[in-house]
């Protein structure tokens, strides 16, 4: 008897198991299968201006192709560009048929778009067709979603001895108070070196600082930025002066203090889609400041003849004339 109710018991167990990965497996076939984007297409984002679908509305450009081609928006996958308004395209396309259109200004003035793709992709039947692979709108969504939290950051830092260096190679040099610091993330990172691109994951940390005072760059007073810093050791950094690789062993790895007040020396990320800054190196990125006071870190030798605020002021209006 005893036996009898272990074997039912066993049956019993089987079903439920059986019943529940049957209901799992039920749940994702329900999920919509979106196929994905081809892979050259995925990479033309990072350069896209403005993806569309589009109505043709004039003829191919003429013979001379100085005539762009009209396009009417039907719906703005990225960037900015209302329903219905008509734009001006450096490409030939067949009147009156739809295209998905990856497209690029060379200049922000320009009026002119030129397409990134060889030719405008045709749009039929609420899809496109690209290297024999058809795909919804939702594909490209999916895909931009994905890129979107890819963190772009420097294939390598230049290390400098010298101040002229130094504030030549930033792109915005503040005076400004740390608002927040998070902790270390994991984070999807890509860079480029070599004409290669290759992906990570990394821990980074994210400052939020509200700029102070301005030495150098755009920003002005109250303004807000999204600084990133990156370990020590995980970014090549080369020796400005004679480009030999730094391989002495790097200081701890601190960050700044939340209500602190730094000189930030920054690089805009290569990425033109975010607004992220990072550390011109992580030796030289900032100094703290007590009482007008500039705290140098041994390490720093670019600022080793400046002890001050107003040091820094005369030296960086110095260089500048």
């Amino acid at each position: 008897m005893k036996f009898f109710k272990t074997i039912l018991s066993v049956v019993f167990l089987i079903a439920i198991l059986f019943v529940f990965s049957f209901e799992i497996k039920e749940s994702a076939d329900n999920e919509p299968f979106i196929p994905a984007l081809p892979a050259s297409l995925s990479k033309l984002f990072r350069d896209a201006d403005l993806i569309a679908v589009a109505t043709c509305l004039s003829n191919t450009l003429s013979a001379d192709d100085d005539i762009p081609t009209g396009f009417r928006i039907d719906r703005t996958v990225y960037g900015r560009a209302s329903s219905g308004e008509v734009i001006k395209v450096d490409a030939s396309a067949d009147a009156g048929r739809k295209y998905l259109l990856y497209l690029k200004k060379k200049d922000p003035t320009d009026t002119v778009y030129s397409v990134l793709t060889h030719d405008p992709i045709p749009f039929t039947d609420n899809a496109a067709t690209y290297e024999y692979v058809s795909f919804p709108i939702e594909s490209i969504l999916k895909d931009i979603e994905r890129q979107e939290k890819i963190l772009t950051i420097p294939s390598k830092f230049y290390y400098y001895d010298d101040f002229h260096a130094l504030l030549t190679s930033c792109d915005e040099v503040i005076l400004g108070r740390v608002i927040s610091v998070s902790k270390p993330t994991s984070t999807l990172c890509r860079s480029e070196a070599k004409g290669e691109t290759t992906q990570s994951s990394m821990n980074m940390v994210f400052v939020r600082i509200k700029v102070e005072n301005s030495f150098s760059g755009s920003f002005e007073y109250g303004d807000f930025i999204k600084m990133v810093l990156a370990p020590y050791n995980s970014i090549p950094i080369i020796n400005d002066t004679d480009l030999t690789p730094i391989t002495s062993s790097s200081p701890y790895f601190n960050v700044p203090s939340v209500g602190n007040t730094y000189v930030f020396f920054l690089i805009k990320g290569e990425d033109k889609k975010r607004d992220d800054y990072f550390t011109v190196n992580p030796y030289e990125g900032y100094v703290l400041i007590l009482k007008n006071e500039i705290i140098r870190p041994y390490y720093n030798y670019a600022l080793k003849n400046i002890s001050d605020l107003d040091t820094l002021s005369m030296m960086m209006k110095k260089d500048s004339e």
